[in-house]
């Protein structure tokens, strides 16, 4: 079976696109946008490695946002500024 897409939203339980855990630190900032080589390097797990190489060799873009944010999943698919873009 193959998927045909365009990106790749992952909706996680906590956003890893901070400098710093938000509910710890209230100085984190959020990333909006980060290539994939930034994302390794600050080990945000975002996804499990494989996941994460097989959109980097085929790629697909990643949006990661919070699933617990109310009405995050309809800004993601809206297009607004929202999350954060893992790109090549």
């Amino acid at each position: 079976t193959e998927i045909y897409t365009l990106s790749l939203h992952d909706a996680l339980p906590i956003c890893f696109s901070y400098t710093a855990d938000p509910k710890k630190d209230p100085a984190a900032t959020r990333y909006a946008r980060l290539s994939f080589d930034e994302a390794m390097s600050r080990n945000l797990g975002i996804l499990d490695a494989t996941a994460f190489a097989l959109c980097r060799d085929q790629k697909l873009p990643i949006k990661v946002f919070s699933i617990f944010k109310p009405g995050a999943l309809k800004a993601v698919v809206q297009g607004a500024d929202e999350g954060t873009l893992v790109h090549l």
